[in-house]
């Protein structure tokens, strides 16, 4: 034999004794085990967490006793608690459908957390919660019917405006033409935008700042726990609201104003506090507390009705209250860490929620089910807004970027690298021209709605930048800031500004350019 012959057996010899390839099968094996073992924990986790649950902690505490296992473990909350059940059910249910395939029989009945199962959990709400959402779901019907209807006069009075069509009516034309003016001023005016004046709002760090209905006044809150209210015309303060034993982390007034301003806040302290002031002299005429959440509330919205408000919390739920009658109507679980923001759209039929998970949640506030999850940011979601057209909505990250998101397509449309830090706060203007944007970069930033371009960076703040809110004209912009000022900005002598704006070239035709035809 050769010593290529002998080579070949004596390899072959090695084989056969398992000293070579033997231990690389081994390793093999081991490896495939592994990452079998992965992809089934994967599959048992992806299977919990399409299982329905009740919400109710009680009802939870007897499925664990109706298994024989601890109700309770050290350390172990509601939420905890409900995953553990959840986690259960699953290892159940893979066991079912292991035994099934092993004889062939399948088992009797429904069983909690099966997905053969006819019977969805749910629990049951009260009549003021029935009634709530008749009378949201008749608002909503009405405003989507009026947002539509004028949303297509503008759209096909803009296409024959743009095409110069001779057969347009009068009242068409100008209905495009207002609405084209209207945008060119705002732009023309936003290139002039400056500070008009920086007050220092309180001894701690500002967190929240918003206007009130009729701009006359604003507030801001602080960690200090106190909220001040400031006269827009000189800036100065014209009253204090004490209450909060913890910092106050929100803001929002009433869309609705009689006699007086409703105003809630959002506490550290677990609590959310309703004020009423005066719109004469600005004075406190009462205060009703909201207790409920188990944690620090971050977030606090008014609905476009003006009688619900929804909040909130460190507790992964947000809540649905009566302002009128002080009651808590609905209590939502759904996401898995924190939240830090809620907000209505604008017709006030749905309502979109986000936080530490990275994604944000839509909810029917007429049906109270969630129809769809959106998923994409890199990092938690700080804040959430909707655009006034009804099917998008803005969300900012600690991931530095704002991605919109459509709706109807139930995806992102859109990805704005917005800022060099985190975003603190998101607001679309309420005539839909711009959004606002603020960041931890210290900067606020305006961007068009038609091809999200940068339309004026406001950049005179010396550290992070906390919140901004703007007037439901567009005429002033607050901002709050972490070095405890708040600034107020607008444009000076705007008439002589608007004479030297017409000579000097902008943004706006680029702008026009841009269609909602956007990409990734």
């Amino acid at each position: 034999m050769n010593e290529f012959g002998s080579t070949t057996k004596r390899m072959e010899d090695e084989y056969e004794d398992g000293s070579e390839i033997g231990y690389i099968d081994r390793a093999a094996e081991s490896t495939l085990e592994q990452h079998r073992k992965v992809l089934e924990e994967f599959e048992r986790k992806r299977e919990a967490r399409g299982i329905l649950l009740p919400t109710d902690d009680v009802q939870v505490r007897k499925e664990l006793r109706k298994r024989q296992v601890p109700v309770t473990l050290f350390g172990e909350d509601a939420y905890d608690r409900r995953e553990r059940l959840r986690l259960i059910l699953a290892l159940e249910l893979e066991k079912a459908e292991k035994e099934s395939d092993e004889t062939q029989v399948i088992p009797e009945g429904p069983k909690l957390g099966d997905d053969k199962q006819t019977e969805t959990f749910y629990t049951e709400g009260t009549a003021r919660l029935r009634a709530a959402r008749k009378e949201i779901c008749l608002h909503s019907l009405k405003c989507a019917r009026e947002r539509v209807s004028q949303e297509k006069r503008r759209v096909r009075a803009l296409k024959a405006f743009s095409e110069q069509r001779n057969d347009m009516d009068d009242e068409d034309f100008s209905l495009a033409h207002s609405w084209q003016e209207k945008r060119k001023e705002f732009i023309k005016s936003a290139q002039f935008m400056s500070v008009l004046s920086s007050q220092f709002g309180d001894e701690r760090p500002l967190t929240g700042i918003r206007f009130a209905p009729t701009h006359q006044i604003l507030a801001t809150c602080s960690w200090s726990g106190v909220i001040r209210l400031w006269n827009v015309s000189d800036c100065n303060e014209v009253g204090v609201l004490r209450g909060h034993s913890e910092r106050v982390s929100s803001i929002a007034f009433s869309p609705h104003v009689s006699s007086s301003y409703l105003l809630a806040s959002a506490s550290a302290d677990n609590n959310v506090r309703l004020w009423s002031i005066d719109c004469d002299n600005y004075s406190l005429t009462k205060t009703t507390v909201l207790r409920g959440h188990s944690a620090r509330v971050t977030s606090v919205e008014y609905h476009p009705l003006g009688k619900y408000l929804a909040t909130a919390s460190f507790d992964h739920t947000w809540r649905l209250w009566d302002v009128e009658t002080r009651k808590e109507l609905l209590v939502q679980e759904g996401h898995s860490k924190p939240l830090y923001k809620v907000s209505f759209q604008v017709d006030g039929s749905l309502a979109i929620s986000a936080g530490a998970d990275c994604g944000a949640r839509l909810w029917d506030l007429r049906t109270g089910r969630s129809i769809a999850s959106f998923l994409g940011h890199g990092k938690p979601i700080l804040t959430v807004d909707c655009s006034p057209d009804g099917y998008h909505f803005a969300t900012g990250s600690e991931d530095h970027s704002i991605r919109i998101w459509d709706i109807r397509k139930k995806r992102c449309v859109y990805t704005i690298p917005a800022h060099s830090a985190l975003v603190s706060h998101v607001e679309f203007h309420k005539n839909g021209h711009f959004l606002l944007s603020s960041s931890f970069d210290n900067s606020c930033k305006l961007w068009s709605t038609q091809g999200w371009v940068l339309i004026k960076a406001l950049i005179d703040h010396e550290d992070k930048v906390m919140c901004c809110n703007s007037t439901s004209d567009g005429q002033y912009i607050a901002s709050c800031c972490f070095d405890r000022t708040w600034k107020l900005w607008g444009v000076e002598n705007w008439a002589q500004e608007k004479e030297e704006g017409e000579e000097a070239p902008l943004l706006l035709n680029g702008m026009e350019d841009e269609r909602m035809e956007i990409s990734h």
